[in-house]
């Protein structure tokens, strides 16, 4: 996608893309020849099938639980789901677990405006936290 022409002169996302490349790339040389740096992951077609079948049946899970047939209601992943409750009028939340570090600012959002949730960690793995928006009617 272009920038409309009035803004390209002050486009610096390509600039911005270079800079943060140069730092992956020192990263990713140092990863190959250093033991204690850790290695950049490389997800084979299997990983790719794996983790994405996994994705889709914590959707799933949510979507059959609540009879949601539009799944766009369904926001998955922490900022997702925080940014749900944030913007939007969430109908339920589902997390992981109730005591999770990751999960304390969702679970304060949760308590402070009193929405219902249900811990399902074997339902909505891999994801930590999932938010049902209220249909739109």
């Amino acid at each position: 996608m272009t920038s409309p022409a009035h803004l390209e002169p002050h486009d610096i996302s390509k600039r911005f893309v270079d800079t943060v490349w140069r730092y992956c790339q020192a990263a990713l040389e140092i990863g190959a020849v250093d033991p204690f740096y850790p290695a950049a992951s490389v997800w084979t077609d299997a990983d790719r099938s794996f983790h994405s079948t996994n994705a889709k049946q914590a959707v799933e899970f949510v979507r059959a639980r609540n009879d949601v047939t539009n799944i766009n209601r369904i926001k998955p992943g922490i900022a997702e789901a925080t940014r749900a409750i944030l913007r939007r009028v969430p109908e339920m939340v589902f997390v992981s677990s109730e005591n999770e570090k990751d999960l304390s600012a969702l679970m304060h959002l949760i308590r402070e405006k009193n929405i219902p949730y249900a811990v399902a960690r074997e339902g909505i793995h891999p994801y930590r936290a999932l938010t049902l928006i209220r249909q739109v009617i």
